[in-house]
């Protein structure tokens, strides 16, 4: 891998193909991204770089993801290319991410109104990701760039990790391999991720979770260490319902909501939806709100304009079950433990867990 600051970037009218290129606006691990204009149509786009030499062919990776997340929930598709030296992925140009944003804000935190629209917005973002058969395996705040938009106000970015988790000719989850290894970024990765457990649905929410809790607060309670063990075994001590205390009491129910599932179900986004949507009434949290980026001068932040048109509206979801959590059925847990345990696990209402659940958070 190439690193960040060994490689050269491009001066501004550099020329790939038919775009020009503007200015620099982000660093991956792997390539870099550029403002640039259609030098045939002057319309403004992102450019994705990557060089030829790159082992790991990244672009690649989101070439096969991005052509079938066709939605306004990721950046429109224009074109990839490649010349001599360079692999390109031209796409629609966005907004600053929400880690960029939150590095100018005092004390680097969101309000609760903000977090919990936001937390909704980004959740429509990984659920239509799964429900087009892909996990994003690389939830994080940097990973959602802003629109200037109400109705459509974030894009899901950055697929180099993303991986379809159902098979598009069976229409069934693919088998979990055995040990994959660690995959995603270690500050918002969950316990699975740690351990190298071939990831699900669930794993995606608990970095969102952990992505809200960090915008919130302005931290999380393990970010100070990088290092994956360090982190993991923070991870294993924090009382999570402890940190978030402060925040709306339907907090803790999404955090119960996610713990009770395995790799295996279907998240029940309704009721997260349902959860969230409490949560802004308890606070007294409305949609017409001002962001925080509505009233802060995001000039050199961003290659757009963040200031929604007169009269666009966000998407409420609607014909949600009431937010209330479901009781556990402890028939279908009891059926996951060994025939020679059933009968004395079953009279422990307090104590059954699912062998199929591999780690949860305390």
């Amino acid at each position: 891998m190439s690193s960040r600051r060994s490689r050269k970037t491009f001066n501004p009218g550099k020329t790939i193909a038919r775009y020009s290129i503007m200015r620099l606006v982000g660093q991956g691990g792997y390539g870099d991204i550029y403002e640039c204009i259609d030098l045939d149509n002057h319309q403004f786009y992102a450019m994705k770089v990557e060089n030829l030499a790159c082992k790991k062919q990244g672009l690649k990776r989101e070439l096969d993801v991005i052509r079938h997340l066709h939605s306004k929930f990721f950046p429109q598709f224009i074109c990839y290319g490649e010349t001599s030296k360079y692999r390109y992925l031209v796409m629609e140009l966005c907004g600053p991410s929400f880690s960029g944003l939150r590095r100018i804000l005092p004390n680097h935190q969101f309000s609760i109104s903000t977090v919990l629209r936001v937390g909704i917005e980004m959740l429509k973002c990984i659920e239509k990701m799964h429900s087009l058969g892909y996990l994003h395996r690389d939830i994080k705040p940097s990973n959602f760039l802003l629109r200037a938009s109400r109705r459509h106000p974030l894009a899901l970015i950055d697929y180099g990790l993303s991986r379809p988790y159902i098979d598009p000719k069976t229409h069934l989850m693919i088998k979990p391999r055995s040990k994959p290894g660690f995959v995603g970024t270690t500050k918002y990765a969950s316990l699975n991720a740690h351990t190298g457990e071939e990831l699900g649905c669930v794993d995606d929410l608990y970095s969102w979770f952990f992505s809200l809790l960090e915008m919130w607060a302005g931290r999380l309670p393990w970010s100070v260490s990088a290092d994956k063990d360090e982190v993991f075994n923070a991870k294993m001590r924090t009382d999570i319902p402890l940190f978030i205390k402060d925040m709306p009491s339907q907090m803790t129910n999404v955090y119960r909501l996610i713990r009770r599932m395995k790799r295996e179900d279907t998240p029940n986004y309704p009721l997260l939806y349902s959860f969230l949507l409490d949560a802004m009434r308890e606070c007294g949290a409305k949609w017409d709100d001002p962001y925080e980026w509505e009233s802060i001068d995001t000039t050199e932040l961003s290659p757009v304009s963040l200031i929604p048109p007169a009269g666009d509206k966000p998407v409420i979801p609607d014909n949600l079950p009431p937010p209330v959590m479901p009781r556990l059925d402890l028939n279908a847990l009891v059926e996951d433990l060994p025939s020679t345990t059933r009968s004395t696990s079953s009279r422990r209402n307090h104590g059954v867990t699912s062998s199929r659940r591999r780690h949860n958070y305390v």
